[in-house]
């Protein structure tokens, strides 16, 4: 699911979106190693000028990367 949000100067709403994710071994990709649901990773611009949704969209899914990241090397340790 893919929330654009909106940016109109005086009223402002975050994007937001909802993913699946499935890690599987790279020589059989029929085994699946692990499946996680992450909802509602906001994206927006720090200063508030994110007026083109593409912008906020690509902030979440900047947020959804950094934030797999801290999942797994904690889940690894």
């Amino acid at each position: 699911m893919i929330e654009p949000g909106f940016n109109v100067g005086v009223v402002r709403r975050s994007a937001s979106i909802n993913v699946d994710i499935a890690l599987v071994e790279t020589g059989n990709p029929g085994n699946s190693l692990s499946e996680i649901s992450i909802t509602k990773v906001p994206g927006s611009d720090v200063m508030g000028f994110d007026f083109d949704s593409g912008w906020r969209i690509s902030e979440a899914y900047a947020k959804l990367g950094k934030t797999l990241a801290k999942y797994i090397i904690k889940s690894t340790k």
